[in-house]
Formats: C-alpha cells, structure tokens, sequence
C-alpha cells in the first residue's frame, strides 16, 4: 500500500508535504517531548529527523539506537543547519555545495553484506548565522565550533587532523577574503562534517574544498601531495607515493582533477585521509585503469570485483542503453568521482568510485529496484525491500516513481574478497518546491506528534 500524503502547516504559516504512513516511532515518540524550537529548527527537524528515522529503521537499527542517533541529530546538528526554505524565499541564504539543491545535508544508505546490517550516516555543512558576510565570507565559523564542542563532549574525537588543514588550506585573513569578493568573487562550501552512525559509537570525518587568497581555480596537485606529506610519519607514505605516480605518469592521471580531500576525527597515527578526484571519462577503460591504479594494485579478486561493478551500473541504469555498454557519458554528465583512502602503513591507497544516479536511469523508484534486484541476486537483499519504502518516505512527489534526485549517487569499493562494499547517496531535496505546495485540502493543522 502506496504512503498517504498530509499536508501540514508549517511554524511559519506555510504548507509542506509530508507521508504519514511510515515506520517513524522513534521519531514520533521524541516529538512528543522535544520542547519546540526556532522555526528554522522545527523545520529541519520536521524534514530531516524524519528522513532519518525512517532511515535507520529501515536499516534494522534498534529502537534504543534510533532514539540515541535521534536525540544527537536533534541537539548537535539540526540547530546548525540554517534559515529553512519559505514560500516567500526558496532559495538557501548560503547555497550549500552538498546537494545539487543548495541543501545542507545528504544522508547515505551503506549497504548491508552478508554478515553485517545497513549503516546510515550524513554529512552536513552547518550554516552560521554570519556565513557568507566578512565576519565568515567562507562559512566556516559554526564548522568549527561544532567539532570544537564534539570534541569536548565525544571522547575519541581528535580535531589535530581538522586543525591542520584548516591552517594550511585557507588563508586567515578574512579582509582579505572581503576584498575579492568585492572585486567579484564568489564564496562557496569550503568545510563540512561527516557523522557515521555506527552500533556503539558515532564517528565524524571532516571534509575540506581549499580556498587560498588569489585562487582562481582548484587547488593543484602539488599542494595536496603536500598537505597529505606533512602529517606522514618522516614524510612518508606508500599509498601516496603510488598514487602520486599514478597521477604523474598515467595516462588518466592528469585527467583526474583535485576538488577535496577529507579525514577521520582521529588520532594521526590512526587515521585515514580521502582524497577526491572527478574525471570526464565514464568508460569501462577508464574505471579499470583508475581502480588498479593503472595495474600497480594487484589484488587476487581484482578481475571479479571489476565484473561485478559493470554489473551494478548496468543494472542502475537499466533503462540507459549507452549506461548498459559503459561507454564514454560525457554529453550527460560531467564524469565520475573517485576517492582514494590513504591510510598509515598500507602498501596502497583504497579506491572508491561515485556513479551518478541523479541525471539518468530513470525515475527513484526504477533505480531503487534495480539496485534492490541486484542486492537479491547475491544474497544481499535482506534490507532491500525496507530501502524502497524508504525511498517513498524520501521523495518530495507523491512517490518515487513520480520523480527523481532523491538517489545522487552509487558508490563502490572493492573488497579484498572480490566483493563490493556499496553505499547510496540520498537527497533530502529541501529546498524542492513541491516542500512547499498543498497536495489537495490540509485535513488539519497538525502538531508535532500527531503524525
């Protein structure tokens, strides 16, 4: 049976859409004795702690453990998350580079294996109350003091990591900053926070684009290897040489442009740093080339991983029939991202590939079904049913068959097994006019936890 649809006046007198049919409890019983908050608040706790609890509970996380992941989005991340979309104003006072949408949050869907559940994470960029202006031209004022008081409050959140790059990827003179954007410049996402809801334990990352004084593009090559280096025991680092090599004298390597790189919160000698890369090619080749590195990564189950990953796009993108060859699909999208985690004492950096999903292979429905085939196909798909119901929690239109961009991308990494560690990227679409637009006569102004 397909959700129903509520509308639901929102704190500030404007109209939302909302599904009532949902396995929300955890949700539902913490709204009834949350005190209420600012309007901006209430209205991503309204949107987005909903999504999330129907998430996690999809994912088969206990009721005791939804209320925990629950209450912590509630009273770390929801108050930063900014000025809420009004009928008035749809568009995001600091558009966040997150989401295509400008929202300030993305949830992700790891998928389960055969021995482990679903896990559920996010990341988020908190919108100061001065982000953009030249007090905080680059946003990044309520970054730091959120980690700053995680760090206080959470133990095993190291910031040294964080501290580093924000010393040596930014400049700190914010008159500066003023100046250029005076001159035309335009500020944009330099910061964020990624938060995994693991069973005992919430671990953070944080995320980093470089903005120097006088940057006119991304930041080159050099100065990320140089950054990486710095916090390498005696400099060193074998996954980074390797990859460095890749990048110098591969013929993909100089295709593969820089736009992040991002961390664990954790002490240095434990932590692992992700660099993130695009590419224009989409081609078999080319994923081939970059997932060994070029042939230097000689792992036992390469061939099978590699198979199985044509496999998982293909069946993403049934409905696509250049998707299905793996050919080149520049004229649709701007290429694929990669990732590559460098880790202390690892003879090679880890690589994970992102497929978009948001631009074509139909609508969320069609992918998220496909993607659900698959799962049961290999003995995957326990949670698979949970994860397309959810999908129809997600959709700002009537179902997920009605529209897409709730599903941004498929990530993929290979496991030593040959098996692929899988994750789904999920839009919360807030800043979507259909938030907004009645969907026929309100049966009620509702409060929170009456739905």
């Amino acid at each position: 049976m397909a959700p129903t649809e509520t509308t639901i006046a929102s704190t500030n007198g404007t109209l939302g859409t909302q599904k009532t049919k949902a396995n929300g409890q955890a949700w539902e019983r913490l709204s009834q004795c949350l005190p209420p908050r600012d309007a901006d608040s209430e209205f991503w706790w309204q949107l987005h702690g909903r999504q999330l609890a129907v998430l996690l509970d999809a994912a088969g996380y206990t009721l005791e453990r939804q209320l925990e992941v629950l209450v912590f989005h509630h009273q770390w991340v929801v108050p930063t998350l900014g000025p809420r979309p009004t009928a008035a104003n749809m568009l995001p006072k600091w558009r966040s580079l997150i989401t295509l949408d400008g929202s300030p949050i993305e949830c992700s869907w790891k998928w389960n294996t055969a021995s482990k559940d679903p896990e559920i994470r996010y990341i988020a960029e908190p919108i100061g109350a001065f982000a953009g202006s030249p007090l905080d031209p680059l946003n990044q004022q309520a970054t730091r003091e959120l980690l700053h008081r995680l760090s206080v409050s959470m133990p095993g959140v190291d910031t040294a990591l964080f501290d580093h790059f924000m010393s040596i990827l930014y400049d700190h003179d914010n008159s500066k900053y003023v100046q250029e954007i005076a001159a035309g410049a335009h500020m944009k996402t330099s910061v964020h926070i990624g938060f995994e809801f693991l069973k005992d334990r919430v671990a953070t990352k944080s995320y980093f684009v470089p903005r120097k004084l006088g940057q006119t593009s991304l930041m080159p090559v050099p100065d990320y290897v140089k950054a990486i280096r710095s916090v390498q025991p005696g400099g060193q680092n074998a996954a980074l040489n390797m990859m460095h090599d890749f990048l110098l004298n591969h013929p993909e390597g100089p295709l593969l442009t820089s736009y992040s790189v991002a961390n664990d919160n954790e002490p240095l000698d434990e932590t692992r740093i992700k660099w993130y890369f695009q590419t224009p090619h989409t081609s078999f080749a080319s994923v081939r080339d970059i997932m060994t590195l070029g042939g230097r990564i000689r792992a036992p189950h390469m061939d099978k991983s590699l198979c199985e990953l044509r496999s998982l796009v293909n069946a993403a993108w049934h409905a696509e029939a250049q998707a299905r060859q793996f050919d080149e699909l520049a004229k649709y999208l701007s290429g694929y991202v990669y990732h590559f985690d460098i880790a202390p004492n690892k003879p090679h950096p880890e690589i994970k590939v992102y497929v978009p999903t948001r631009h074509y292979g139909g609508t969320d429905a069609t992918i998220g079904k496909n993607l659900a085939r698959w799962m049961e196909e290999r003995g995957r798909g326990a949670h698979a049913g949970r994860y397309r119901q959810a999908l129809e929690e997600l959709t700002p239109h009537p179902s997920a068959a009605g529209g897409k961009g709730v599903q941004t991308f498929v990530s993929c990494l290979f496991k030593s097994d040959g098996t692929l560690d899988i994750t789904s990227y999920l839009a919360p679409q807030a800043f979507h006019k259909q938030r907004l637009e009645p969907v026929g006569e309100p049966r009620t102004r509702l409060r929170r936890g009456d739905w």
